[in-house]
């Protein structure tokens, strides 16, 4: 696994999907991919996750922004990280937007991973490919700035949210995001069946 990856999956880990990037590699959008506004994709999602031994409960509101939360012990105190994700969708292909509260602030950048549910009810999730938006960046394919330090490489995207998308869905060449090694979370309680 790369740098940007474990980087990406411990936030991930700790509120469902996404990034607690600590001065290490990874990709930022400026603004959320577009809301797919899909019912279905978000009651498949809601419910409690866990990846490792962190619980992590995920909520839409009736706005259609999902509401993630999870516990974590500090300093002898337990602290509730949260965030919030928006779900989208693009050629049969679902991603997540996520940002989050810092010391009662939310975040000026969203973070973004590609994810699917597996037939056995796990959730998969592939972090972008550094390099390959570093690419796009430079090459200007993408808007956006490139940072380089002695800790990692920072990419942050501010084209349209309907242009990163289209790059999404036209780029051929180069690996978008880090199929080899998904974080996997198992849904903790079984979803319950609808009533009839």
């Amino acid at each position: 696994m790369t740098s940007s990856a474990a980087s990406f999956l411990y936030r991930a880990s700790t509120l469902l999907l996404l990034l607690l990037l600590g001065g290490c590699s990874y990709v930022a959008i400026l603004q959320p991919l577009p809301q797919a506004g899909d019912p279905v994709a978000q009651a498949l999602l809601e419910g409690e996750w866990l990846s490792g031994d962190t619980v992590v409960s995920l909520r839409f509101a009736s706005n259609g922004i999902g509401c993630i939360a999870g516990l974590d012990w500090k300093d002898d105190h337990f602290r509730i990280e949260e965030g919030e994700v928006i779900v989208s969708n693009v050629a049969e292909k679902y991603y997540f937007s996520a940002r989050f509260r810092n010391n009662a602030k939310w975040e000026d950048r969203y973070y973004f991973v590609r994810y699917r549910l597996t037939a056995e009810g796990d959730l998969l999730l592939w972090p972008p490919v550094v390099g390959t938006f570093e690419h796009a960046v430079n090459a200007g394919a993408l808007a956006g700035t490139v940072e380089r330090g002695a800790w990692g490489t920072r990419v942050t995207v501010s084209s349209a949210p309907e242009t990163i998308l289209k790059y999404l869905t036209e780029q051929c060449s180069g690996e978008l995001f880090e199929y080899e090694d998904p974080t996997v979370l198992k849904r903790l309680f079984p979803r319950p069946e609808p009533l009839r």
